[in-house]
């Protein structure tokens, strides 16, 4: 799948900041499917570990909750209802919400890199962390002790 097909199923999962547990079982559900060990916390912080016999690692890291923001007069429940995402031509919007791109297409463009970057790539820990938005709460509690790679994306 394509980073753009995983920010899709993305916007189908309502995720703002202390709303992070369907993304987090979402993450984890990709990491079974593809085989792939993984840790979550308390958080709902994920780390998904991919190896790719490789001697060198990278660390790739993205927020897995979004800003919540609506225009004035827009009816739109950001726990319960997921984003309108509207494709017109070569342009993406929504219908009066914010779209999700922070950090969504992060995590789409990590899930797609977990899928596809086999042999030849570095191995990838990938971090998902939430409540960024509200002040680094997940990244702030993460126990990095797991982690290994001396680089960072």
């Amino acid at each position: 799948m394509k980073a753009f097909d995983y920010f899709l199923k993305l916007n189908k999962i309502p995720r703002g900041s202390y709303n992070e547990k369907e993304v987090a079982d979402y993450i984890c559900t990709f990491a079974n499917e593809h085989k792939l060990k993984f840790v979550r916390d308390k958080y709902n912080n994920v780390k998904v570990f991919k190896d790719n016999n490789s001697k060198v690692s990278v660390i790739l890291q993205a927020h897995l909750d979004m800003v919540c923001e609506k225009l004035v007069g827009v009816d739109f429940d950001f726990e319960r209802q997921e984003i309108q995402t509207i494709i017109e031509d070569d342009i993406i919007r929504t219908n009066g919400t914010t779209l999700g791109g922070d950090d969504g297409f992060g995590v789409s463009l990590i899930l797609e890199a977990l899928e596809k970057c086999g042999q030849g790539y570095p191995n990838i820990e990938a971090v998902f962390t939430t409540m960024e938005e509200v002040g680094m709460v997940g990244a702030k509690n993460l126990d990095m002790t797991d982690l290994k790679s001396r680089y960072m994306l």
